[in-house]
């Protein structure tokens, strides 16, 4: 294209019927598009009429689960832990915390001064040390009796052997 071609004036370029037929067939085909928009909109969908039956079906079973729960969603009871859980737990907690003053032991060649330098101190238990190689534990049960844990005594007077470090056992 030359340039006194583009700088011509609109006149120049097109003549007034050819721009009218023009404009003619851009609104033809503008309502054409516009009377296809409308028919799609007023039809309904293959996938409104599923997705509001499943929506439907969803509320009813939500309603249904809300208003009579099935018994494996409401769960039993929760069990409450008898004086001889209890009691296990207490004795438990005695042996963790010997463990640990025995392992001081082994390390350190010594019993310690207080819990507080084995490390981890469990609640309610109380170190007393008798001499420079026995020591006790107690902590209160279940019925608030005393439980002692005695460092002399084959498992520490609890029933259940202690096994300590580089005992073999």
């Amino acid at each position: 294209m030359s340039l006194d071609r583009q700088h011509r004036s609109p006149r120049e370029v097109s003549r007034v019927e050819e721009r009218d037929r023009l404009l003619d067939a851009v609104a033809r085909d503008a309502q054409v598009r516009d009377t296809r928009f409308r028919a799609r909109r007023s039809e309904p969908t293959r996938r409104a009429s599923w997705a509001s039956g499943t929506a439907l079906l969803v509320l009813v079973a939500a309603a249904a689960v809300a208003v009579a729960p099935p018994a494996f969603l409401q769960g039993g009871s929760l069990p409450f832990a008898t004086p001889e859980d209890l009691m296990r737990g207490t004795e438990t907690r005695l042996l963790l915390q010997a463990w640990q003053v025995e392992v001081f032991r082994e390390r350190q060649g010594k019993l310690p001064d207080s819990l507080g330098q084995v490390g981890t101190v469990l609640s309610g238990v109380r170190y007393i040390r008798s001499d420079a190689r026995v020591f006790q534990l107690v902590a209160t049960g279940p019925r608030g009796e005393p439980v002692v844990y005695d460092s002399a005594l084959p498992g520490g007077g609890l029933g259940s052997p202690l096994v300590l470090p580089g005992d073999g056992r």
